[in-house]
């Protein structure tokens, strides 16, 4: 049987990180707003940390929902995952027309980041489906990569566009 009980804290801890992250992020936006429009990477790049930090809440809670069943909660990280993997190539898009001769190491730099961000969700997805509490440890890992991934576009939004 399915049990999330022993995972309550951590997702209740994880969907909290996740709303406070985005909410940061939006207050960077909005406090530097001008510079950011200066450079057109960072809109997207600013969208896609918050739609996936949009996913992590989203899933956490669904984890918390009495009753849930592990394929139930499978079929939502994956089906959802749909969203941010689009934003995710929106961007990659969006930064090979802006800069159509990146460096390879630059463009494999951002393609590892997506991926690394990405991957967790599909494996937690595939484990809940076959009903393995695995599959809730990998959906963390994916929040933790989500989580990183997000305070770097925070620093940039709030102090790197600064310089």
């Amino acid at each position: 049987m399915f049990n999330v009980a022993p995972w309550h804290d951590v997702l209740i801890a994880a969907s909290a990180a996740a709303a406070t992250l985005a909410g940061l992020i939006l207050a960077a936006m909005s406090v530097n707003i001008d510079a950011i429009m200066k450079y057109a990477a960072l809109p997207s790049r600013a969208g896609s940390a918050i739609g996936s930090l949009v996913y992590v809440l989203v899933l956490t809670v669904a984890a918390l929902i009495p009753g849930v069943s592990s394929r139930s909660l499978g079929w939502i990280v994956l089906v959802l995952l749909l969203a941010p993997v689009a934003i995710y190539v929106d961007v990659m898009v969006r930064q090979l027309q802006i800069r159509p001769r990146q460096s390879f190491g630059r463009l494999w730099s951002k393609l590892a980041l997506a991926l690394g961000q990405v991957a967790p969700f599909v494996v937690s997805g595939v484990l809940l489906l076959q009903v393995s509490s695995l599959g809730l440890t990998w959906m963390l890992i994916g929040a933790l990569a989500v989580f990183v991934g997000s305070v770097v576009t925070a620093w940039v939004l709030l102090v790197e566009i600064r310089r």
